[in-house]
């Protein structure tokens, strides 16, 4: 066979190649593989094996009968003279670490036996699916005890066909994940879960690969909350994007991101100071013990026995939970917690720390049913702006806890009275919040008052009471009557 060498770098020997190869060959050699399952726990120090050694989806065995189809139809259209049978026409991409040659050129042509040496292997990067399903019609016909002529003559064309294949010589495994990655979200869409696993899937000791270090940091922390033992949140996330769990990888990793690689992020991790995989069991500490109090303070709202009674482990839910981890760790945490973080030696629930943040959230627990419960104030589809308005109404409860005054006032909308609660920080300043959200027909929107800031008095509270209620028209019709 002709081998052309396309492209790439001649001192390290990093080229791509061109070749057509046998399906026979590539039959022998060629070698099918998975990313290994993602809810292996990779703080298991017994397990000897590499985790998510390989960055291909899993076969899907609809698609491979579906293929498999169309090689038979188009092989005996031409043996019935219909049309010519064009396969597979575009170049299926693999990768191997041999040529057998010791020095290869850029734009040289070989002509050899093999492309590869004996015993190498060939890795799919691109076209598992189409080798993967005539290889299965191949060995149906071939162990078939009845076989017509029609299988004959599909046997005989396999057996004589040849894949037009790139090669990426020399390439390691991220380099090929990173190929299929690109492919494959250039060509198709593909779970954003997916990119997370293979992008995250090794660390670069090569500083100018923060960007690939930091979702390696991000999908370790990711599998942990789902695969730790002391998580409470074990099971509960979408690796991949697929099968069980109440929240997808990459919402979850986007999330974790901005703390990461944001010098304003609580854990922001220096990407010129990556010469050693950094230590990220702090990070994990705090997460584990934030979610473990989270699950405690609201256990009612807690998914049990893999079911869901609120949205407290939904998008919105998690999301606003992760922000107000951020807030605590920012703007309450202790100095001397903080600290004794990256002091601890081996993963588990640091106490203090676990106390610290039921404190704070046991401010919000007498408004658990309005955030979190199916008919509370958050439980409808509002996207980001739902998560948003969820932690804000949390973060409220944390800066301003004493109830000073709860009242109705009458308002001269369809008889409507709307609740006022009034609040003091421990700065000595004053808020309030009203009870209701009104839909006024002037507005493309409802009208949501909401909640502000105040003076020192009632007067001035009674006077925002009055400046909203000009705003609302006088045919204003109420759509929800939302209690505290």
């Amino acid at each position: 066979m002709k081998v052309y060498v396309l492209s790439g770098d001649e001192k390290s020997q990093k080229l791509i190649l061109q070749a057509n190869i046998s399906f026979l060959e590539l039959y022998r050699n060629a070698i099918f593989s998975y990313m290994s399952d993602p809810s292996d726990d990779p703080y298991d120090e017994d397990e000897k094996t590499p985790r998510n050694e390989f960055y291909q989806r899993r076969v899907d065995d609809n698609r491979v009968k579906l293929i498999k189809k169309y090689i038979k139809d188009s092989i005996l259209s031409q043996k019935k003279g219909q049309r010519v049978a064009v396969v597979f026409p575009t170049a299926m991409l693999l990768a191997s670490s041999s040529c057998n040659e010791e020095e290869l050129k850029v734009g040289a042509v070989y002509e050899k036996e093999s492309v590869i040496e004996d015993g190498e292997n060939l890795y799919i990067v691109d076209g598992q699916h189409r080798l993967y399903s005539m290889k299965s019609l191949y060995d149906d016909l071939k162990g078939g005890l009845f076989r017509t002529e029609d299988d004959d003559y599909i046997i005989e064309y396999l057996e004589s066909y040849k894949f037009n294949c790139n090669i990426l010589l020399n390439y390691d495994l991220w380099e090929q994940a990173q190929v299929f990655a690109e492919v494959n979200f250039n060509q198709k869409k593909v779970s954003t879960s997916l990119y997370y696993s293979i992008y995250g899937m090794n660390y670069s000791p090569d500083p100018s690969d923060w960007k690939r270090n930091y979702l390696y940091i991000t999908h370790q922390l990711v599998k942990v909350l789902n695969t730790h033992d002391l998580s409470p949140m074990k099971g509960f996330v979408r690796m991949l994007g697929m099968g069980k769990g109440f929240i997808s990888q990459a919402f979850i990793a986007d999330n974790l991101m901005k703390s990461i690689k944001s010098p304003k992020g609580i854990w922001y991790v220096d990407p010129y100071n990556m010469s050693q995989p950094p230590v990220y069991r702090y990070m994990t500490i705090e997460l584990l013990t934030y979610f473990n109090a989270v699950s405690t303070v609201f256990s009612m709202y807690w998914p049990k026995d893999g079911e869901q009674n609120s949205i407290i482990c939904k998008t919105t839910g998690i999301g606003a939970l992760l922000r107000l981890m951020v807030f605590l760790h920012q703007e309450k945490m202790p100095r001397k917690i903080n600290a004794a973080f990256r002091e601890l030696s081996q993963v588990e629930i640091y106490k203090e720390y676990e106390d610290f943040v039921k404190e704070k959230l046991e401010c919000i627990r007498d408004i658990s049913e309005r955030l979190f419960s199916l008919k509370g104030a958050y439980s409808g589809t509002g996207g980001k702006g739902l998560e948003v308005k969820l932690f804000n109404e949390m973060r409220h409860k944390v800066l301003y806890p004493d109830l000073l005054l709860e009242k109705e006032q009458n308002v001269d909308v369809n008889g409507i009275k709307v609740g006022v609660k009034m609040y003091k920080s421990t700065e000595g300043f004053f808020t309030y919040e009203l009870s209701h959200y009104f839909q006024n027909p002037d507005q493309m929107a409802p009208y949501i008052p909401g909640g502000g800031a105040l003076g020192s008095d009632m007067e001035e509270l009674q006077y925002k009471l009055d400046s909203y209620i000009r705003q609302v028209s006088p045919d204003a019709k109420e759509v929800v009557n939302r209690s505290f």
